[in-house]
């Protein structure tokens, strides 16, 4: 039977492609080169086309990648010889730093005049009884993410540079980068990283770190509207909701968008959800909403904001064809036009 030793000196993709004798350095950059890509395939072709199966057999390949590659690592100075604070000191610490990274995200939120007037449920895009299946979600993706960046792309990234404060921003570039297109997730996550790295080298713990990116997840998030954070979407599942706002921004929607989703409108139209959908039918589609059509923006009120709910309105064929405005899925990418006709392809598969 083959020991866990065998099966990653098997299924070393590195090794098995002869990287070893070219080097430290240029072996780190190849590992990071192919960690990059399978997780950028993933996202961009394996995810939007619904090929779990394909999906789930790269992310075996890319932990055993991940797993060999610290065994080849996880000697070096950086790793081996990380400090141990006491626990409730390094708690302390990461706190401080997450209350500060949290209040930064306030304040920038407010600047730009995107931070949620009210701070509910609302602002998670899903109801009260979803949530905790949600935090499970994020906190087993967060887990994996700190894994991966903590053990082994910042210490390769180390590696190359030989420089800490280096590999902080490599790294933190390089994890910024696995989340495009979605702009403030990029921005987040690079001037987050290096944090996380210090905050890895100063206490050598992964838990601490761990809570303290599923809190900043968990409120920006929060503290800002579906359109901002585009549901913490990345890859090509990003680029829908990314191409909505483009839209809008592009044909000038946006005052319209502010107008219709404000409280004076809102109290305007007598300060009821019903009155309020009722009013956004007669004045941005121009006709009366079936019960059916209140029902069901009733229910989706209960846990969406105002303003999610009159970008749907601007966003249906019935107001683009009324304005002859052209459709935001004609602006959409190869990538878009591909997952809608695999989309087709599979429901034809099925009614067979």
């Amino acid at each position: 039977m083959l020991s866990k030793s065998h099966l990653l000196n098997t299924l070393d993709l590195i090794g098995r492609i002869g990287v070893k004798r070219i080097g430290q350095r240029k072996r780190a950059c190849i590992d990071i080169l192919l960690i990059v890509s399978l997780v950028f395939i993933d996202f961009w072709l394996l995810k939007p086309f619904g090929f779990k199966l394909t999906s789930v057999l790269l992310y075996f390949t890319l932990i055993v990648l991940m797993a060999s590659t610290y065994r080849r690592i996880r000697k070096l100075p950086y790793l081996s010889q990380l400090p141990r604070p006491s626990l409730p000191r390094v708690y302390i610490v990461v706190a401080i730093a997450t209350i500060l990274q949290v209040a930064l995200i306030l304040i920038c939120a407010d600047m730009t005049g995107v931070l949620e007037a009210n701070l509910t449920w609302t602002s998670f895009g899903k109801p009260p009884s979803r949530l905790p299946s949600w935090v499970v979600e994020k906190v087993i993706t967060v887990i994996a993410q700190q894994i991966g960046l903590q053990l082994v792309l910042f210490p390769l990234c180390f590696e190359i540079s030989n420089k800490k404060w280096a590999a902080a921003f490599i790294g933190s570039g390089l994890f910024g980068l696995l989340h495009a297109p979605n702009p403030l997730l990029m921005l987040s996550t690079f001037i987050a990283g290096p944090v996380w790295f210090l905050l890895f080298l100063y206490g050598g713990r992964l838990l601490p770190i761990v809570l303290s990116h599923i809190i900043l997840a968990s409120f920006l998030r929060f503290a800002t509207p579906s359109h901002i954070h585009l549901g913490l979407g990345v890859g090509a599942r990003a680029l829908p909701k990314l191409t909505i706002v483009l839209w809008l921004d592009n044909h000038r929607l946006w005052p319209d968008v502010r107008r219709y989703s404000s409280k004076e409108y809102f109290n305007n139209q007598g300060g009821t959800n019903e009155l309020f959908i009722h009013g956004c039918y007669r004045d941005i589609l121009g006709r009366n909403e079936s019960e059916a059509e209140k029902n069901r923006k009733s229910k989706a009120l209960k846990y969406r904001t105002r303003k999610e709910l009159v970008i749907d309105f601007f966003s249906q064929p019935e107001y683009i064809r009324k304005k002859s405005l052209p459709f935001p899925n004609s602006q959409n990418s190869w990538y878009i036009k591909q997952k809608y006709k695999a989309r087709k392809v599979i429901k034809s598969d099925k009614t067979r």
